[in-house]
């Protein structure tokens, strides 16, 4: 009996050091070999394995435009690799898709927003690395017909404590003119019970900002809320399903005379991060990089990083490595690594990848999209 628990400990720990595409080969093996790797426990220690890899060899998955068609690109960073692999889903191929809007990642997964010509808007959950696929069923109608103006946001999110992936959709509107706002509405989704269900949402938010980085943190969820010149963070906590409001920094000096073009939310090294970008014809773009040092404690944002200025527009993608942003120059300047410390240029990435519009770092996991298991009722 000892005897065939570390022939099971000795097979477990070989094949939790494998990549995914081995392990779904593995999995078809046989039930043995399935019921192993679909474990809880081995999925997350494989993805604890892979997170500690990616740190020094990050990799992003683009999503970008090239001729007309949507194509979702993993950019590594591993010499051993192809440095760009194609990972589009084959439902993108197909004609009449017209916009994606991707949520994550989260433990490795997305929640997509596919926009269709002639067709409803669809959801799915998607696991590049595997690449299945999970479409949601439609979302519970609402109470909202009589409103003039409506704007959806999206969160997606781990719920540790059953086990749980979860969307949350939130609309806001106006009534009659665009000064009468309408209290927002609520409701999330739930990967175990396949189902939604409303939720209470009581704290004001009627102008949030879908987050252009990953914006989830240890169960959280944020989203930028703007309402004239005052700005704040909403958060959602996965697990309890409430909703609350964080102080984002005080206002620089520098905002009073030039307030930033553009803000939003991102995560840094564990840390939620606050993105501020400046432009200006005379002196270019800019990029203030704020890090909340102790979670939900306000007090402790912090200026961490100051890249530019660059004498055109640029945009910033994210985070790739501690001392390294992803970069996309104007026309054209391709996708460039800068290292933040020295300001220099320290890679460039193939032009082909033509125009994006979304870039998420990226590790790769085994999580499934069906039969989520809580290893405590078994």
């Amino acid at each position: 009996m000892a005897s065939k628990q570390l022939d099971e400990d000795l097979i477990e720990e070989s094949l939790v050091r494998l990549p995914v595409k081995s392990l779904v080969r593995f999995r078809s093996l046989n039930k043995a070999c399935n019921t192993l790797i679909t474990k809880n426990s081995f999925i997350t220690e494989h993805f604890s394995r892979s997170t500690l890899i990616a740190k020094n060899k990050p990799s992003f998955l683009i999503f970008h435009v090239r001729d007309s068609q949507i194509f979702i690109t993993l950019v590594s960073d591993n010499e051993q690799s192809q440095p760009l692999i194609d990972l589009t889903p084959s439902f993108l191929i197909q004609e009449g898709i017209d916009n994606i809007v991707a949520h994550g990642p989260c433990n490795g997964l997305f929640c997509l927003e596919v926009t269709a010509v002639y067709k409803c808007d669809q959801l799915m959950l998607w696991n590049p690395a595997t690449r299945e696929i999970k479409l949601l069923p439609l979302a519970l109608p609402m109470e909202c017909s009589h409103w003039t103006y409506l704007y959806m946001v999206y969160g997606f999110g781990f719920d540790s404590k059953t086990n749980d992936y979860k969307v949350v959709n939130i609309v806001t509107g106006v009534k009659n003119d665009i000064t009468e706002s309408q209290n927002p509405l609520a409701q999330v989704y739930s990967l175990r019970t396949n189902s939604w269900k409303m939720i209470d949402i009581i704290v004001p938010a009627n102008n949030i900002i879908n987050s252009t980085y990953t914006s989830h943190l240890n169960g959280k969820y944020h989203w930028l809320i703007k309402s004239h010149n005052d700005e704040s963070i909403l958060c959602f906590d996965m697990s309890d399903e409430v909703f609350w409001k964080m102080n984002l920094p005080p206002i620089s000096p520098i905002d009073a005379n030039e307030p930033p073009n553009n803000t939003n939310i991102a995560v840094f090294d564990d840390h939620l991060a606050y993105v501020k970008e400046y432009f200006s014809s005379s002196l270019g773009t800019c990029f203030e990089i704020w890090i909340m040092n102790e979670y939900n404690v306000e007090e402790s944002w912090t200026k961490r990083f100051t890249i530019g200025p660059y004498l055109s527009q640029w945009k910033f993608w994210g985070f790739w490595k501690d001392d390294e942003v992803l970069m996309e120059g104007p026309h054209d300047i391709p996708l460039v690594l800068i290292n933040i410390g020295q300001q220099r240029l320290v890679r460039e990435f193939p032009d082909n990848l033509g125009m994006g519009f979304h870039a998420f770092r990226y590790v790769e996991s085994i999580v499934p999209l069906s039969n989520l298991i809580n290893e405590e009722e078994t």
